[in-house]
């Protein structure tokens, strides 16, 4: 024992709770710790399986509170990364859910960048998703009227549906089956005009053609 008072200090760990991630089809959520302390940031990773994207707004994280009410827990999406998600942990075990739904092929066709460019916002997108198409055409060509069109397979049949520009850009949203765009480029058609000269008296008449002058 030291010669004078002596003070003892215990510091108590936090409490953690647990996080119970659901097992799920399609697809697989990890968790940045299995438990975890009130407030502290839990991260949430999605990894969809192939062919598969994790449905927007689906991420789920619940508890049941004191009194057995199902209560939800905000998870935020991260800005730069659409399978991230974090949450702040309440006092209480969570259960984390997701959805994983069946992302679909946006194939451009050989010919819609033949004279010209066509480019789409997204290759791959799940149903209802907005794709964006944008479309330039090389000098001295334009878009065939009626031609920028996307198709699908609507069980044995194919549909095509076409697009109208605005501003080179034109959308429509993601059908539940493989996409494919395609658009056609034609020459911009150059007018020619006959020119008639009437001279009266003597002298010249000069014209100029495409700066090459002819004279009577």
């Amino acid at each position: 024992m030291p010669d004078g008072d002596v003070t003892i200090s215990v510091t108590k760990d936090a409490k953690t709770y647990a996080v119970n991630v659901a097992t799920l089809t399609n697809g697989e959520i990890t968790a940045s710790a299995k438990e975890a302390a009130e407030k502290e940031t839990v991260t949430l990773t999605a990894k969809p399986a192939t062919g598969y994207a994790l449905k927007a707004g689906s991420v789920k994280v619940t508890y049941k509170d004191a009194d057995n009410n199902e209560q939800t827990v905000k998870a935020t999406v991260d800005e730069k990364d659409a399978n991230v998600y974090t949450f702040a942990m309440p006092a209480y075990p969570v259960n984390v859910s997701a959805e994983f739904v069946k992302e679909y092929k946006v194939t451009v066709a050989d010919a819609a960048n033949t004279n010209g460019e066509t480019k789409v916002s997204a290759t791959a997108a799940v149903e209802g998703t907005e794709v964006t198409v944008t479309v330039k055409a090389a000098d001295n060509y334009q878009l065939k009227a009626d031609s920028l069109t996307y198709s699908y397979k609507s069980g044995e049949d194919t549909k095509t549906e076409k697009l109208t520009l605005t501003d080179g850009k034109a959308t429509f949203k993601m059908p539940a089956a493989d996409v494919t765009v395609n658009a056609v480029f034609e020459p911009i058609k150059v007018e020619t005009y006959s020119v008639t000269v009437n001279k009266a008296g003597t002298g010249e008449v000069a014209v100029k053609v495409n700066g090459a002058e002819t004279t009577d």
